[in-house]
């Protein structure tokens, strides 16, 4: 696993920053949070709202994709995989989301997840590592890592962008 703090220079995060917290954006709901495929009964509050860039096996790409571009340029993949962007909303309590892994044992990668904001939310992986949401940070590991992210409480939403891809500078699998 791999933390980068300040992966993108200011004004090139500012500039994400503005797009993903904006209005220009298009959000659509989902009615689940990774891991699970149902609409839960007992949590109300246990949806998201996502932005695909771009799904390599169904060839669906977003033009806005090219937004990601200083991201992309950083990590030099080799191949794309997807790029997700999720947003959850506030929660009373943080809720802590199921664990689940990126790709099965399938398709071996690497996963990155940037986040957008800084909130009391967080990522969590099996090994008891907790990432913070801190606003321009970059976590990189081994997408068959079992993990988890959370809502927040302290801001209005939790933003965070999620890549998977083989190869390139960052790549946490071949290295």
């Amino acid at each position: 696993m791999r933390i980068i703090d300040n992966f993108l220079g200011l004004n090139q995060f500012q500039e994400l920053q503005s797009y993903m917290m904006g209005e220009e954006i298009t959000w659509k709901y989902c009615p689940y949070v990774a891991g699970t495929t149902e609409i839960p009964d007992s949590d109300p509050t246990a949806f998201q709202f996502i932005h695909s860039f771009y799904k390599t096996n169904t060839l669906e790409y977003d033009p806005e994709v090219v937004r990601l571009n200083n991201i992309l340029m950083q990590l030099n993949p080799q191949a794309l995989l997807r790029i997700k962007a999720n947003l959850q909303p506030r929660t009373p309590k943080i809720r802590i989301n199921d664990w689940h892994t990126d790709y099965t044992n399938v398709i071996k990668c690497t996963t990155a997840v940037y986040y957008i904001n800084t909130n009391d939310g967080y990522t969590e992986f099996k090994d008891g590592t907790k990432v913070n949401s801190l606003e321009n940070r970059m976590v990189l590991f081994n997408s068959q890592l079992e993990h988890r992210g959370t809502t927040c409480t302290n801001e209005n939403v939790r933003v965070v962008i999620n890549l998977n891809f083989h190869g390139g500078d960052f790549d946490v699998i071949n290295q």
